[in-house]
């Protein structure tokens, strides 16, 4: 009898996890959230700075209508002197 050897070859296909199609969906997976988070806490400290910045500008309106109006108290009286 001959000795008849059959080879196989057989190509094997390389892991989905190594295709560019699933690196891309898992960068885009991975970088969404982190950017996402990144831009909610980036407005969050903003909408804080900002409404401290409107307190104290409130704060100095409400300090400039207390003179005015007691400069004004102050002119009523002369005038009613006079």
């Amino acid at each position: 009898m001959d000795n008849i050897q059959f080879v196989l070859l057989a190509e094997s296909a390389q892991p989905f996890w190594f295709s560019w199609w699933f690196i891309v969906a898992t960068i885009f997976l991975v970088s969404g959230p982190v950017f996402y988070f990144s831009r909610v806490s980036f407005f969050e400290r903003q909408k804080k700075l900002l409404e401290e910045k409107i307190n104290i500008r409130t704060e100095e309106i409400e300090k400039q209508k207390e003179e005015l109006e007691k400069q004004k108290g102050l002119l009523e009286a002369e005038l009613k002197r006079d």
